[in-house]
């Protein structure tokens, strides 16, 4: 029968799946074998009922007995007679279905598990997440974000080789698990697979181009790692070899553990090991010999560290200046220990208590030391990274900024920290609760005292929240402070005598910085402002000033001036044009750009300005600047042609030069619509200004080439 013969060639596409059943039956991953098995069973069902519709097909058998074996299998009380291969397909597909939602029940499932699993992760219940991310994984096999959760457990039980396999998995789900490859490199790191750890990460960097940045610092950390590890051989080696430096070296850090001695001693013989590490090879040998651990493993050390503070004697601060002093030199230009030394002990918990105590003598001598220390950890991002994640960073800024009235070296390296620690996201992110209520107003009454240690660390103090103002939030909260502002333009006026000197240079520079930011998005405060900040900015740039400082002003002014008409009249009025004309002439592009867009805003608001850039000798310049490969300032240069050459006698004087072909090459192969824009408008301008322009533009077939790359845009 023709539907035996369907039948038949089912079955043999059957037996092909059990030959593939049989091989995989080899495997030894348990997972595979359970997963084998269950295909096992459901295949031999299926070949059964297929083997009895056959059979009742070639023998005739009556069809009302073979619907009623189809319907006790399926419960369908509606199968009819002559329908076998139908109902067979129905039962496939009641099947499939069945199959489907009980795929998507153990989905849900899966995800309740992932979610617990995540929770006791968080909690540092590795072992309970991992047994919570396998059962997840035997609802839901193929999830590859199951596999990569269940990873990162695994590698913090230290159980690499298992994370690796997981990767492995993870990926064979999803080939573009950008954490696999995150996860895999850390795992062959903690192997000592420095290739391999490199080839994840670039793998990862692939996948996800936008995770460049993290992607960079896991590649520099494999570096470090492989270079401490060879740097430590080489010192095994050395000391192996009985050389007498490292053996020295080694010796002072046994005498200075020796029991019982008075504070004095202990103090000497840190100095003179701190003087003793002058290099790589001496540092390595400190830490692999224990050295990160004095504080720890020295017990009147440790005794000092956790005592009251204002309950030590003047030894014994000294004895912890000693130790801190000891600790900066080791990791000084040392990233590995910097990685390793907040991890030992519990100096996070313990240096601010020393910070926030009223101490006289060795007290203010220990304070220097601690804040020297974490200075030299906020030089690199293993350094920041780690004061981050041990510190109360509110607590330890408060702190800083008191500092700011101590003084200088105390006060340079506070500030010069948090500086530096707003480089780094995690604590701009910490700092946006913060930042209204504590950082700006410690800023802006640091700013108004303008003498002694104050004004030595304003630039670092002023940079450290331009820094934070490169986190969104944090820049919003600060555009809405009027009061920054104030304090701000109120600065740029009290400096702006002194503007030669060294330091006030850099103060100026600094805040005008600040003010960049502050106006790189609209608000209305800006506008408030606009006006007093505009004025400022020239006043300031008057002769005599540095090129840096006149650059930064341009800045403010391309920001600020589009927000105040009335800047525009006081510019053209106190006769500061000039330095915009004269700064567009530059070979400066930085100076440049912001210049002409200075320039362009006023020549839409004064007709005065037009006239002025006419009388002196600025369209060369502005047709000059067509040409540039930066479109923003083609596009500002085309509008500013475009609101001088309504001054009459303009297009004429422009009729024997190319600017109708260079303009039509710039609407037709602009890639920014306004640039385009811009230059259609321009041309129009010329057409009607002068029949010359009108007639070239026809000669070039500029209308079609106008139309078509602008369209509606130009009309």
């Amino acid at each position: 029968m023709e539907g035996g013969a369907d039948i038949e060639s089912f079955l043999n596409k059957v037996e092909e799946i059990e030959s593939i059943v049989k091989g995989l039956n080899s495997s030894k991953d348990e997972e595979v074998k359970v997963a084998v098995q269950k295909a096992d069973e459901k295949l031999a069902h299926i070949k059964a009922q297929a083997e009895d519709i056959s059979s009742e097909c070639k023998t005739g058998v009556n069809r009302t007995v073979i619907n009623k074996s189809v319907k006790d299998e399926f419960g369908d009380p509606k199968i009819q007679s002559g329908m076998s291969q139908e109902l067979f397909m129905k039962a496939m597909e009641d099947d499939a279905k069945e199959r489907a939602q009980r795929r998507k029940v153990n989905e849900k499932a899966a995800t309740k598990l992932k979610e617990e699993g995540n929770e006791e992760f968080k909690s540092g219940n590795y072992e309970k997440a991992v047994e919570l991310y396998s059962k997840a994984l035997n609802k839901h096999r193929d999830s590859h974000v199951l596999y990569t959760n269940r990873a990162m457990a695994l590698i913090k039980l230290q159980k690499y080789q298992e994370a690796l396999s997981d990767c492995d998995w993870a990926l064979r789900a999803f080939p573009n698990a950008t954490k696999a490859f995150v996860h895999q490199g850390k795992a062959y790191l903690a192997l000592g697979n420095f290739d391999e750890a490199r080839n994840s990460y670039k793998q990862g960097l692939q996948t996800d181009p936008k995770k460049k940045k993290v992607f960079e610092d896991y590649l520099a950390e494999v570096d470090r790692v492989e270079r401490a590890k060879n740097q430590e051989e080489k010192v095994q080696e050395l000391f192996d070899s009985g050389s007498e430096e490292a053996g020295g070296l080694v010796e002072l850090l046994e005498k200075v553990k020796k029991a019982d001695q008075l504070p004095l001693f202990y103090a000497g013989g840190f100095r003179v090991i701190a003087k003793l590490l002058t290099g790589e090879i001496e540092k390595t040998l400190f830490r692999t010999q224990g050295g990160l651990r004095i504080h720890v493993d020295h017990q009147t050390v440790q005794r000092c560290l956790s005592a009251s503070p204002r309950s030590l004697s003047q030894e014994e601060l000294d004895l912890l200046s000693s130790v801190l002093e000891l600790l900066s030199q080791a990791c000084f230009d040392n990233e590995t220990s910097q990685e390793q030394i907040l991890e030992v002990g519990n100096l996070p918990a313990q240096l601010p208590n020393f910070l926030d105590a009223k101490l006289k003598g060795q007290g203010h001598h220990l304070k220097e030391a601690i804040v020297s220390f974490l200075h030299c950890l906020s030089l690199t991002n293993v350094g920041r990274c780690k004061i981050v994640q041990s510190f109360e960073l509110s607590r330890l800024t408060n702190w800083a900024f008191a500092c700011t009235q101590s003084n200088v070296p105390l006060a340079v390296n506070a500030v010069g920290m948090l500086n530096n620690l707003a480089l780094d996201q995690r604590f701009r992110q910490q700092m946006r609760d913060v930042i209204e209520d504590q950082v700006v107003p410690a800023f802006e009454a640091l700013i108004e005292k303008t003498c002694g240690s104050t004004l030595a660390v304003l630039p670092s103090s002023i940079h450290m929240v331009v820094n934070l103002a490169g986190d969104g939030i944090i820049r919003k909260k600060l555009m809405r402070k009027d009061s920054l502002w104030k304090t701000c333009i109120s600065a740029l006026d009290h400096f702006s005598d002194r503007k030669t000197q060294p330091l006030i240079s850099e103060i100026l520079q600094a805040i005008l910085a600040l003010l960049v930011n502050m106006s790189s998005e609209v608000s209305p405060q800006l506008g408030d402002h606009a006006y007093s900040c505009c004025v400022s900015c020239l006043t300031l740039t008057t002769p005599p000033c540095s090129h840096q400082v006149v650059e930064r002003c341009v800045c403010v002014l391309s920001l600020a001036l589009p927000h105040s008409p009335e800047a525009v009249d006081w510019l053209t009025k106190h006769s500061h044009l000039h330095l915009l004309l004269t700064s567009i002439q530059s070979e400066n592009s930085s100076l440049v750009k912001p210049a002409l867009k200075s320039l362009t805003v006023s020549a839409k608001v004064s007709p005065k300005v037009r006239q002025h850039i006419v009388d002196n000798n600025g369209i060369p310049f502005l047709v000059k600047l067509l040409k540039s490969v930066d479109e923003s300032m083609v596009g500002n240069a085309a509008l500013c042609l475009g609101y001088c050459i309504e001054i009459r006698g303009m297009c004429a004087s422009l009729a024997d030069t190319t600017i109708v072909k260079d303009l039509l090459v710039l609407a037709r192969d602009g890639k920014i619509a306004d640039v385009q824009q811009n230059c259609g408008i321009l041309l129009a301008k010329l057409a009607q200004g002068d029949k010359r322009h009108l007639e070239r533009l026809r000669e070039l077939h500029g209308i079609e080439i106008l139309h078509q790359a602008c369209g509606k845009n130009i009309k």
